[in-house]
């Protein structure tokens, strides 16, 4: 049996942060005799590929732009047409139901054998915010859903960690039945016990890519009006590095705030349990890393982080965007110790119970027998 899996993630990323080290859970139960995963790299004109173990990567390199978008089109066709004749899968997965969505339908056309799906955003949220459309080369938020509405209702199954995700894939054309209610985990360093904290840690540590949609002005701004003795370390690379720079200089920051860049997954979580406070802007994944480290949480009313970052419980909430609440609740944590050690036990107790990665190991390996069971 071979899976082939449209992922979102770059081949970089899961090198380069050591990802590869824990991919039994894309294969869970062993379900597959091989996984190829395959994404999508804007920014490179090459292919790469990288073996490890019976998971083999492909980066589709789709940045040579001389070729028009048209062009780009054939050349990802051509390329899963490839990969797909060299190894024909028995089932194809996409992390989303825009680009890899569509791009599964087709190869699963192609070679007569059915795709499921993986919902890891709300692209409602994301017009909301953007007044865009996630596909922004269809200019329209009623047109991407009608994209989303033919690849969801296409596939054999739709699975969701979350409970916000999987009312996205439902609203957006999931039959519920085909709709899969899984749990979130992260990567299996989290759950460790806790370890020697990093020597050089800050105060105040964010997780995440540098993109506008993180926010991270927002706590750059919060800094300004807290006490000096506070400083930020933020890990993490991206487009958005320059501007923040440039802003960290503007608000005379430069002596408090450093950026980190991307941090191997053994020094991030070092890092995290020396900070005093983690910060969550934007991502639900980060949202339960941060919870996973025992350290006090402060996070955005946003995503779906208030199905974990629970105020006064878990964790501390603010308004989404809320530059004055989120440094007061900096604050608050900064004096008061107690609290800050209650809420970082109770949150790291709670992710054990609910984002316990054996079970969503064994969610995930149920869906895809479901979605297997659904082939035959």
């Amino acid at each position: 049996m071979h899976l082939l899996y449209l992922h979102g993630g770059t081949l970089d990323h899961f090198v380069g942060t050591g990802k590869v080290k824990c991919l039994d859970a894309l294969n869970p139960g062993r379900l597959f005799d091989t996984v190829h995963m395959v994404n999508v790299n804007t920014r490179s004109a090459s292919d790469q590929e990288h073996d490890e173990a019976s998971f083999q990567f492909t980066e589709i390199g789709l940045g040579d732009e001389s070729t028009g978008r048209l062009g780009r089109l054939f050349a990802l066709r051509k390329a899963l047409a490839r990969i797909g004749d060299r190894n024909r899968p028995d089932l194809v997965l996409a992390d989303d139901a825009n680009l890899l969505g569509a791009a599964a339908r087709y190869v699963a056309g192609r070679y007569n054998v059915r795709y499921a799906l993986c919902v890891y955003y709300d692209n409602d949220l994301h017009y909301r915010l953007t007044g865009r459309p996630t596909l922004s080369f269809l200019r329209s938020r009623r047109l991407e859903c009608l994209w989303e509405r033919h690849v969801f209702g296409g596939a054999v199954g739709v699975f969701a960690m979350n409970r916000g995700y999987f009312e996205y894939g439902v609203r957006h054309g999931a039959p519920r039945d085909r709709a899969y209610l899984g749990s979130w985990s992260v990567d299996d360093i989290f759950y460790e016990e806790r370890r020697e904290p990093h020597p050089d840690s800050r105060e105040l540590l964010l997780v995440g890519r540098l993109h506008p949609l993180k926010y991270i002005d927002d706590l750059l701004h919060a800094l300004e009006k807290l006490a000096k003795h506070l400083r930020l370390d933020v890990a993490g690379e991206g487009e958005d590095r320059n501007r923040l720079e440039t802003l960290v200089s503007s608000l005379d920051l430069g002596r408090r705030v450093r950026f980190l860049g991307r941090v191997p997954r053994e020094e991030l979580m070092a890092r995290m349990q020396g900070a005093q406070t983690l910060i969550v802007t934007q991502g639900f994944s980060a949202a339960v890393e941060c919870l996973l480290s025992g350290r006090p949480v402060i996070a955005y009313e946003h995503e779906c982080n208030t199905e974990v970052v629970r105020n006064g419980e878990t964790g501390l909430t603010v308004p989404f965007r809320d530059i004055d609440s989120l440094a007061g609740a900096i604050a608050r944590i900064d004096g008061d110790r107690g609290l800050a050690q209650r809420l970082g036990q109770v949150g790291r107790r709670k992710m054990i119970e609910e984002c316990d990665i054996h079970n969503s190991i064994e969610h995930r390996r149920r869906f895809l027998q479901k979605c297997l069971n659904e082939h035959g």
